[in-house]
């Protein structure tokens, strides 16, 4: 695993298994914002820097994060791991896992359904940025029974300055905390 700055969340991990997702009436499933998908690149639509005053005032910039995150969870979904996985920072590496791994790591679930919460603002420094977007996974384990994890995934790209690739301006998925929740 890499080095991460303190303030950012610690852990990421694997998907787990637990119990029922509670209601949440901000939240927007992936199923809502499956317009916001992602190539086999990782690229979305919004993700890229067109206008680079305008992405890095905030908005575009998070909602670009937003359909990053949206992404990733519609590909978990629809079986699509490879996709999934390259929507990691590091083509996949920042995952933890490799490509096979990471997808064996779903095997055990039949169905895998994200609610992406309000992300927070765009945290900006040296030429970088994060943002945090809160996610509840309502999920079925292949016996039959519910799973629901809960926790943030936190996306980073590197700000429109010199040198910086378009890769590297697109939003990737830095690390995820999701746990398993009892109901």
């Amino acid at each position: 695993m890499t080095e991460r700055p303190a303030a950012r969340p610690s852990a990421k991990s694997a998907p787990s298994t637990s119990a029922a997702l509670p209601d949440t009436d901000d939240r927007v499933t992936s199923t809502e914002r499956s317009s916001n998908s992602a190539d086999a690149a990782g690229r979305v639509a919004g993700a890229t820097i067109a206008d680079k005053n305008a992405q890095e005032s905030g908005g575009q910039d998070v909602a670009a994060a937003v359909a990053v995150t949206q992404a990733y969870f519609s590909a978990i979904n629809r079986g699509d791991y490879r996709t999934a996985w390259h929507l990691w920072e590091r083509d996949g590496a920042a995952s933890g896992m490799s490509a096979a791994d990471f997808a064996a790591s779903f095997a055990k679930f039949v169905d895998y359904r994200a609610d992406i919460g309000t992300p927070g603002r765009v945290d900006s420094g040296a030429g970088q940025r994060y943002v945090t977007v809160p996610v509840s996974v309502a999920a079925t384990l292949r016996d039959g029974r519910p799973a629901t994890l809960k926790g943030d995934v936190v996306l980073h790209r590197t700000a429109a300055i010199d040198g910086a690739t378009a890769a590297q301006q697109r939003w990737h998925i830095y690390q995820s905390n999701l746990r398993p929740r009892p109901d």
